[in-house]
């Protein structure tokens, strides 16, 4: 007796399972997205040993910055400290300092980080409220700083 296997592989259908290869390809993406790093590859971040410093060329005539003005470019921190215990309390019921300087006032505070953002716009503001100062007057720093062109402003976390 004579079997026809031809015609028997003829009849049999190929069929691919396509559950299992989906199953391994959404594992291997969910690995990659779990290993990936998002952050800047480090040599590309700014760094003092590879920079080297820029001469500064000039007509002569510049103006030399103060050292407290220097200082002030590392990072500006805004204190704000309330005078006394008040529900209502105006601008003038707070002391401001900047980097440890005191500001007289709230227009006077203004004036002056814009005079730092004019020089370097990336200089980071932190703003520091004591907690008994109103989220009123701490929004209206950090707004100011961010209107007057601040590209990282932040508040202080304690």
């Amino acid at each position: 007796m004579r079997t026809d296997y031809s015609s028997a592989r003829q009849r049999q259908s190929t069929e691919i399972m396509m559950t299992p290869m989906i199953d391994v390809v959404f594992l291997l993406l969910v690995f990659f997205l779990a290993t990936s790093s998002f952050d800047k590859p480090e040599q590309l971040l700014p760094g003092g040993v590879s920079q080297t410093a820029k001469p500064i060329v000039g007509t002569g005539n510049e103006n030399i910055l103060p050292p407290e003005i220097v200082r002030e470019l590392d990072d500006c921190i805004v204190r704000i400290i309330a005078r006394g215990p008040s529900v209502v309390a105006a601008k003038s019921d707070y002391e401001f300092s900047l980097n440890g300087a005191p500001v007289p006032d709230l227009e006077s505070l203004y004036e002056r980080m814009k005079s730092i953002l004019s020089i370097r716009q990336d200089v980071p503001v932190i703003v520091d409220p004591d907690p008994s100062v109103s989220m009123d007057i701490a929004i209206r720093v950090y707004d100011a700083a961010r209107g007057l062109g601040g590209q990282q402003v932040f508040f202080a976390v304690k």
